[in-house]
């Protein structure tokens, strides 16, 4: 659930353009991830002694150990260095973490005792000490420490920066896993007796609870001088025994969920469900923006393109093209007539005889009008949009559609789509017409060609004949006008009108075929949306606005997982 959580935060920290929580920078004095995993069986665990100078940290571990490990100064830099008293056992393992965590800057004393086998204490530098590097080690061992001990004296208990320390702990670490000591307390019995030390207990407690959010914390009231005063004798024999592999499985699951609950406590001060609504509100914006000033201006200009005539004759021709290569006779017909068709193509303008070759050549023209060119249309609808939404700049780190470059680019991309678009749809026209359409269409293509090539000047002539009286005389003299000149001009010139009939009618059915089909590709298809030009453009104003849907879609699934984390912590009872 950690990993979790964290993966949550340093997405929601990007998505919104805040640095995320002190939590997890770097330095962060919290617990790391081989602490805070109840399942690992560790070797050690530490238990620290936190507090600033002439607090009596020294003499109290002494006290604790019952025997002098560590020098006690009442003047000086204080303690400089990390002090470890470890079983001898754990001496190597030990001195791997502080050689990697604080090299050369560590003294480690072993004892012998089998009911501290696994318990290290700790001794560290004073954490309100004017040399920053005596704050950085207690602030690096702090990530490895699960029971700290914060120990201040009668004269420093309300000093500020234990309480940030405290504070900057507390958001990795629960207060339940802490010690709290309140040292020197023989100061107060000589001025102002029990009473005294009762309500100055009171009143550090009552200052934790506000840094910690916990009632009543225990304050150990010693005197490390005198065992005999105080509770110095009760609080040696708490942390003179190993904790249980289960108390600490225990401590660790707490303290993860803690980081859990301050993560998500940071989630919810950040307004998550603000953000989500500006981001509804931006895309809502965006989407009419765009629609108004790009997406149906180019709209308008490709139905312009479908209707242009040159579109319209070039599909025509070419579906032609494919559709007589099936007849006979009519196919040679159209070679024919060929050169015709193409010097009055020439009467047309020099772009649209490029466009009757080459669609991406007639598509530009579109994409560029005198009225504005889409890189143009582009870049001023983005920076009229990031003018009002200064957030876009960090939506569109990637694709500033505002600038000259990046629009340059995505006009280029849309050129690219609408041409292989109409090159699509050129393909299932040609597809088309280059299928045979079966036996019954090629043998009525035979018989309405090859057919009236024998009848018209042979077979019906002989049909009459035989018809008239069947004598030989008779088809003697057919033989003869059939053989003459004016009888196979006549018949050459009825032919030629009569395939030049089916010519006519085969390209006024296939100008009338395409002419409705290209009325169709104004619409986009809501099943294959990329099959017209309507839809082509579509998909990118979709793609153009995606930055912004795609963080209002994570923005919204994070604070669903946030709200299902905080349910699963809650019942979890932390």
């Amino acid at each position: 659930m950690l990993e979790q959580t964290r993966q949550i935060v340093m997405e929601a920290a990007a998505l919104i353009g805040e640095s995320p929580p002190r939590l997890m920078e770097g330095d962060a004095p919290v617990l790391n991830d081989a602490v805070l995993d109840p399942t690992a069986v560790p070797k050690y665990y530490l238990v620290g002694l936190i507090g600033g100078k002439n607090v009596g940290k020294s003499t109290l571990i002494n006290a604790l150990v019952g025997e002098k490990i560590t020098l006690q100064s009442t003047h000086g830099a204080g303690t400089e260095k990390v002090i470890a008293y470890a079983h001898a056992a754990q001496a190597a393992a030990l001195r791997e973490l502080l050689e990697r965590e604080v090299p050369g800057q560590y003294e480690i004393v072993t004892h012998e005792h089998s009911q501290r086998m696994r318990q290290v204490l700790l001794d560290l530098p004073d954490i309100d000490s004017h040399y920053e590097f005596h704050v950085a080690i207690t602030r690096r061992m702090l990530r490895h420490m699960l029971y700290p001990v914060f120990i201040q004296s009668v004269e420093k208990y309300a000093d500020r920066k234990p309480r940030e320390l405290l504070s900057a702990i507390t958001e990795g670490n629960d207060p339940r896993n802490y010690v709290f000591v309140l040292n020197k307390i023989d100061q107060i019995l000589a001025s102002e007796g029990p009473e005294g030390v009762r309500q100055l207990g009171e009143e550090y407690a009552s200052r934790l609870t506000v840094v910690l959010g916990i009632a009543s914390p225990k304050v150990w009231m010693i005197s490390a001088l005198d065992s005999s005063l105080g509770e110095l004798v009760a609080l040696r024999e708490s942390l003179a025994k190993d904790q249980s592999p289960q108390t600490i499985a225990q401590s660790s699951r707490l303290a993860a969920q803690r980081q859990v609950g301050s993560l998500l406590t940071w989630l919810e001060g950040q307004k998550m469900d603000r953000h989500l609504a500006t981001l509804e509100r931006l895309e809502n914006d965006a989407r009419e923006e765009v629609m108004a000033r790009l997406g149906g201006p180019l709209i308008e200009r490709m139905h312009r393109l479908i209707d242009d005539p040159t579109l319209h004759m070039g599909l025509a021709d070419e579906a032609m093209d494919e559709r007589v290569k099936r007849w006979p006779i009519v196919n040679v017909l159209h070679q024919l007539l060929g050169p015709m068709l193409s010097v009055l193509r020439y009467r047309l303008p020099i772009p649209r005889q490029r466009g009757l070759a080459d669609i991406d050549t007639l598509v530009a023209p579109y994409l560029n009008a005198k009225e504005g060119p889409a890189r143009q249309m582009l870049q001023a609808t983005f920076a009229q949009l990031h003018q009002t939404h200064p957030m876009l700049s960090r939506l569109y780190r990637d694709n500033r559609w505002w600038g000259p470059e990046a629009a340059e680019q995505a006009v280029s991309e849309l050129h690219r789509q609408l041409t292989a678009t109409l090159n699509s749809r050129r393909d299932v026209l040609h597809h088309k017409y280059t299928k045979s359409g079966g036996a019954i269409s090629a043998s009525a293509r035979i018989l309405i060609t090859w057919g009236a090539l024998l009848w018209f000047p042979f077979v019906q002539p002989v049909l009459e004949a035989y018809l008239a009286d069947g004598s030989l005389r008779n088809f003697a003299l057919l033989f003869v006008r059939v053989l003459g000149a004016t009888y196979l001009l006549q018949n050459v010139g009825l032919l030629a009108v009569y395939f030049l009939v089916i010519w006519l009618i085969l390209k006024w059915h296939t100008q009338r075929h395409v002419d409705r089909l290209l009325e169709k590709w104004k619409e986009a298809d809501e099943q294959d949306p990329e099959q017209s030009l309507a839809g082509t453009i579509m998909i990118w104003v979709q793609r153009m606005l995606a930055p912004i849907s795609r963080t209002r879609q994570r923005m919204a699934l994070l604070l669903q997982q946030s709200a299902e984390l905080r349910r699963k912590l809650s019942s979890s009872g932390a």
